[in-house]
């Protein structure tokens, strides 16, 4: 089975990877009823962390290891400072 790449996450959502809305309302409960797409997207521009978090929570609850890795490459000095806080 051929690794997918995901190039450019900064620049993307978990609705750049998937568009399944029943798993997306696991991510974030309020979703879609309470709150849109949109809204969701937007609060990253409010805490920028969220998006890192989202991206971590779907690929545990899709047990997708090559997203993990990838994610903790690209966001690893913000990880680090989150943490480190």
């Amino acid at each position: 089975m051929e690794k997918k790449t995901y190039k450019n996450l900064r620049q993307k959502t978990v609705f750049d990877l998937c568009d399944d809305t029943e798993l997306l309302h696991k991510l974030n409960p309020l979703y879609p009823k309470i709150r849109t797409k949109e809204q969701w997207v937007n609060s990253y521009k409010e805490n920028p962390m969220r998006q890192v978090f989202d991206f971590l929570d779907f690929a545990g609850m899709t047990n997708n290891l090559d997203l993990r890795e990838v994610i903790e490459k690209e966001w690893e000095k913000e990880l680090n400072a989150f943490f480190n806080e």
